[in-house]
């Protein structure tokens, strides 16, 4: 009887392993000086945290999440905020994007009370950044740390969908991930993985929480933005290489996502 005990919890042990991947866009320890933004919406998750209590925030519906030492402000793809400071501070920042089964959470901003570990890795991470001696080799494995400490300390049900992605449609996604600059029917995603079309509709828009075109468009947006803010390209070449027929399209659907242009949006973040 102890035999099958274990052995029943070993599967299940098993099948509640989740593999937990992201993608490291952007991290930096600086000194912000003007730190104003209005009405900005970033597709990918965004990190904050400041080495002193110098007037940073961060606004969302109406309520106010001041930058301190003692907490990491972590805002959820989607959310729109605003950003403050009344003088100029020292900030940590990373931006990352997350994989399945963690691609889809609810808009919001979260508090994370800093525990020990956590505080080591920041501490870790703002010296080797500032210490012109030291190898920078180890900053991105000390910054994936942060990352998933960051992670597992928000609240449980901010991943409230269900642990594991059906695998024809993780397929599908992984499909789209690497081609989303392509025209892409629906009916051509169905037949990929032997589907019908509605039946891969309604499979796809109940596993991932969107129809499918619609998370095309959100991959396009999300490295658009990334473009306009890191590079020099200009509007129509990043329109052209994201896939959107011209920068009209790109525009329209820009602002549908972002709520502001691509150009005013990269103003926005110089």
């Amino acid at each position: 009887m102890g035999g099958k005990e274990i052995g029943t919890i070993e599967e299940n042990m098993h099948e509640q392993i989740i593999n937990f991947n992201f993608q490291l866009l952007n991290y930096r320890y600086m000194l912000a000086r003007e730190w104003n933004f209005s009405n900005v919406i970033f597709p990918h998750w965004h990190c904050y945290w400041t080495a002193d209590h110098s007037g940073g925030s961060i606004h969302c519906d109406g309520n106010v999440w001041p930058l301190d030492p003692e907490n990491l402000i972590m805002i959820a793809p989607g959310t729109l905020i605003e950003s403050r400071n009344r003088h100029p501070f020292m900030q940590l920042y990373c931006h990352f994007c997350l994989d399945i089964p963690f691609v889809i959470v609810p808009t919001g901003v979260y508090s994370v009370k800093n525990d020990p570990w956590m505080m080591e890795l920041i501490h870790k991470i703002c010296n080797l950044a500032t210490n012109n001696n030291a190898s920078k080799s180890l900053l991105p494995l000390e910054v994936g740390s942060f990352i998933y400490h960051a992670v597992t300390q928000l609240p449980f049900d901010t991943f409230a969908q269900k642990p594991n992605i059906l695998p024809k449609i993780k397929q599908t996604v992984d499909y789209l991930r690497k081609n989303y600059t392509q025209h892409i029917s629906n009916t051509t995603l169905a037949k990929k993985i032997n589907m019908s079309r509605n039946a891969f509709l309604r499979l796809f828009t109940q596993e991932m929480g969107c129809a499918p075109q619609y998370y095309i468009h959100q991959l396009r947006i999300e490295h658009a933005c990334l473009r306009l803010r890191f590079s020099k390209l200009s509007i129509e070449e990043i329109a052209d290489e994201t896939g959107f027929n011209d920068r009209y399209h790109f525009s329209r659907m820009f602002k549908k996502f972002q709520k502001n242009s691509p150009a005013a949006y990269r103003k926005l973040m110089q």
